[in-house]
């Protein structure tokens, strides 16, 4: 059996959450021979539910749709409970730390709970709260080097003088 990693990212629209999981499959398919990318919001513009699934394998992906990842993503800490789900025992939860219950029914995941949002607004710029997140992913799972990130992040915004 080859390699495979399924994440879920979820918060609500305007968020980042599908910028998120393209920037993770864009930088995954210079590692990975098979990614996808699986967006899924409300017909809510902004404020309405939403995720994107990520997959990355050795393997080819019959489907880009998966119940439970490794790891899930929180951008918005008030998908959490409604989400919870969405990983796999013994998988890893990252979540915005703002209005985190300090116990969540039901899950049974690693937890690595992040002040995204304060770190963003330390940094001048609350809407790079994703970027935050993405950073603690990469730190913490090791599926993608930072360079990939990086060099996604450059052929999007380029580089910044």
């Amino acid at each position: 059996m080859g390699f495979r990693h399924e994440i879920v990212v979820v918060g609500v629209g305007g968020s980042g959450v599908v910028w998120t999981g393209t920037l993770l499959a864009r930088a995954g398919a210079r590692r990975y021979p098979w990614v996808t990318r699986f967006p899924n919001f409300t017909t809510s513009m902004r404020g309405g539910p939403c995720e994107c699934m990520v997959i990355y394998s050795s393997e080819e992906i019959s489907s880009p749709l998966s119940y439970q990842g490794d790891m899930m993503m929180v951008l918005d800490s008030t998908q959490l409970l409604p989400f919870r789900n969405r990983v796999r025992p013994g998988g890893l939860l990252i979540a915005e730390a703002a209005g985190v219950p300090p116990e969540i029914d039901g899950l049974q995941a690693r937890r690595v709970v992040v002040p995204a949002l304060e770190m963003a607004t330390a940094l001048g710029d609350t809407l790079v709260a994703n970027l935050v997140m993405l950073g603690v992913y990469v730190e913490t799972t090791g599926t993608l080097s930072p360079d990939l990130v990086e060099r996604e992040l450059e052929a999007r915004f380029g580089v910044a003088e």
